[in-house]
């Protein structure tokens, strides 16, 4: 089956439609529909009414994603951009698109051929959500990882414990971005983090996080009595690392590698990070890629090992990550490399934004510490091509930001 369209915009004679699908108001999902837009392409938002990107002027079609009707909004979404590629932006459109994909009609037959074709695929796709499976098959590739065991029942959790020791780490399925993981000192500690991260949330949880965070996913848990899958990690108290990737049908075409210098909390996302040049994280990526035939950005999260340095694998993103937009030269790419190779539009990679190898998230940075030394010293990824996004981010996320805190624009 051929993408619709795929021989006309190789051709030229029409730009590549690209359908951004989010049911989050990240503004990373903005900046990525600039930087498409910005390589000649028609780019569609599928997405809650107030997301950022429809403040940039980059979006051509946009599509209410309402999450109590997410198949129908993916059905308009589909018939609306009539999309030659998609990017899922989140874990919740991500969930969503598989149970549609998986349906036998027109719809899942459309969007199970953009998932196949133009992102990592439903094979990566189920597997980055099981955590234990993720990092079994890593380790029958040879990419290291750190010693987790699965808990299917609190039986096997002294087992874990004589194996792994103190303090352990427990995952729940089916999370990212920090949430899902603690962290038990004690087996009474451990006993009931288990029983938190396995049991199905309460209503009144499940309605705060539909109210409140907008994520009524997690409804459909509470209707049918779904569980999480809990595994047990060994802890390793070393530097965190993180890379972004582009691939397509299994190779690695562009990725750069991070060092994660600051977050926003204690193992929760990046505010700062160090532009790495390490082959060990790039071996690792492009073993899983190559396993798993990933099309389209994914990204991948390792923590390393204090004494010797070496990177394990801990979590695999198969979606654009914070800074996926940027360019940090040749070969480092992803969005030059995502048009090129996906869309089959010839294109040159950008010059890299900055020669400073210190970069500071923008907003997230200046929210957690508006006078930290990484404000000044970094450089921070201030979107100066849109106003409205610099207002945005400033004014959302709790307490008010004032411009004077931004830094010199083209400080580079």
């Amino acid at each position: 089956m051929t993408a619709p369209g795929a021989n006309e915009f190789g051709k030229g004679t029409r730009p590549p439609r690209v359908l951004i699908a989010t049911a989050r108001e990240w503004l990373s999902g903005a900046r990525l529909a600039l930087a498409l837009r910005n390589f000649g392409c028609e780019v569609s938002l599928l997405s809650p009414a107030d997301h950022p990107a429809r403040l940039t002027g980059a979006i051509s079609q946009w599509t209410h994603f309402l999450q109590m009707r997410p198949f129908r909004s993916f059905e308009r979404a589909l018939d609306t951009a009539a999309p030659d590629s998609l990017i899922l932006a989140d874990e919740i459109v991500l969930h969503y698109a598989l149970l549609l994909a998986g349906k036998d009609n027109e719809y899942g037959l459309r969007l199970r051929h953009l998932i196949e074709s133009t992102t990592a695929g439903s094979t990566a796709l189920q597997l980055a959500r099981t955590r234990f499976d993720l990092l079994h098959q890593a380790s029958q590739l040879q990419v290291p990882v750190p010693k987790t065991e699965p808990l299917p029942t609190l039986k096997n959790l002294p087992r874990a414990i004589t194996h792994l020791g103190f303090p352990l780490v427990l995952k729940s399925d089916g999370s990212a971005g920090g949430q899902g993981v603690r962290i038990a000192r004690s087996m009474e500690e451990a006993e009931q983090l288990w029983k938190k991260l396995h049991r199905t949330p309460s209503l009144p949880r499940v309605l705060k996080r539909g109210l409140i965070d907008g994520e009524w996913m997690h409804l459909r848990n509470w209707t049918r009595r779904l569980k999480s899958a809990v595994s047990a990690q060994q802890w390793i108290a070393g530097r965190e690392a993180t890379s972004m990737a582009m691939a397509h049908q299994g190779r690695l075409l562009a990725s750069v590698e991070f060092e994660v210098v600051q977050t926003t909390e204690r193992r929760g996302p990046s505010s700062v990070l160090r532009v790495l040049d390490d082959a060990r994280l790039r071996h690792a990526m492009a073993r899983i890629v190559a396993h798993l035939g990933i099309n389209g950005f994914c990204g991948f999260d390792f923590i390393c090992e204090p004494n010797t340095g070496n990177p394990l694998l801990i979590e695999m993103n198969t979606r654009p990550t914070q800074v996926s937009h940027l360019s940090f030269g040749e070969g480092k790419d992803l969005v030059a490399a995502y048009v090129r190779e996906v869309l089959g539009k010839q294109v040159e990679d950008r010059p890299a934004a900055t020669r400073n190898p210190f970069i500071a998230l923008f907003p997230q940075e200046l929210r957690r510490d508006a006078a930290s030394t990484w404000v000044k010293d970094a450089w921070m990824d201030v979107p100066w091509d849109s106003p409205a996004l610099i207002d945005f981010a400033l004014e959302t996320g709790g307490k008010k930001l004032s411009p004077t805190l931004l830094p010199a624009r083209g400080d580079a």
